[in-house]
């Protein structure tokens, strides 16, 4: 990862343009080590991006207060988390340093498991209670397309 940070930076850089890289690692989503290893694991990543030029460090599934302190604290590029359970709200995180929340897809897959739901239960048995569950109107709808 640090060698294609590079690759991209220089070769940017040789177009005279400019690139935020937001180096993601998933040291939390996907548990590449063990639990109590894993903020340690992502500060000498996050050092090692930004040794290469990256210019930010997006980390999914960093939740613990105590591990967003200690890699805010460590790493000298920007820390970005996303929406995820467990996770303190936006306010909490911009105290503790954090410069950038995502909520990821998790709006457009909790937004989908309902209407898989309702769908389910209207095919299944024709109830037309959950479609007045707070739906938009048709004006609002065309003024997000606006």
């Amino acid at each position: 990862m640090a060698a294609k940070i590079e690759a991209i930076k220089d070769a940017v850089a040789k177009a005279g343009a400019d690139l935020f890289v937001n180096a993601r690692s998933d040291v939390f989503l996907a548990s590449l080590v063990e639990k109590v290893k894993q903020p340690q694991e992502a500060i000498a990543r996050g050092n090692l991006y930004a040794s290469a030029g990256a210019d930010g460090l997006f980390l999914p599934a960093l939740v613990r207060l105590s591990d967003i302190e200690a890699i805010v604290g460590a790493t000298r590029l920007p820390l970005n988390v996303m929406a995820f359970p467990g996770l303190p709200d936006a306010a909490t995180l911009g105290k503790l340093g954090v410069r950038r929340l995502s909520a990821g897809s998790a709006i457009s897959q909790v937004l989908l498991g309902r209407a898989k739901a309702m769908t389910q239960d209207f095919l299944a048995h024709g109830r037309s209670e959950s479609l007045d569950d707070n739906p938009l109107s048709y004006a609002e709808i065309q003024r997000l397309f606006a």
